[in-house]
């Protein structure tokens, strides 16, 4: 559902972006706590499962893009989905 919607997918990714420089793990551990384009707070920390961003696992991170940095992530939280749904809605 969320593939086939693009302001959906748009709004989800927007929830997980750092505007405005190019962010490496070690720069989001340093930091621990980070705010979104969308507003969203998150937590980057390191558990002994590996690095943590909120309830997700780091599975690949520092991925150099052409806009930016990537961090694959095993999972998305629910309350993140729940809140890209309202942001979407909100929208139109």
């Amino acid at each position: 559902m969320i593939l086939a919607d693009k302001q959906l997918l748009s709004h989800l990714i927007d929830f997980f972006t750092i505007g405005g420089h190019r962010c490496t793990l070690d720069a989001l551990l340093a930091r621990n706590v980070t705010e979104t384009a969308e507003g969203n707070v998150i937590a980057v920390r390191q558990t002994g499962r590996g690095t943590a961003v909120d309830e997700a696992l780091v599975l690949e991170g520092d991925i150099d893009a052409e806009n930016g940095i990537i961090h694959a992530l095993d999972s998305v939280p629910f309350s993140t989905l729940s809140q890209a749904f309202e942001a979407h809605t909100a929208a139109g």
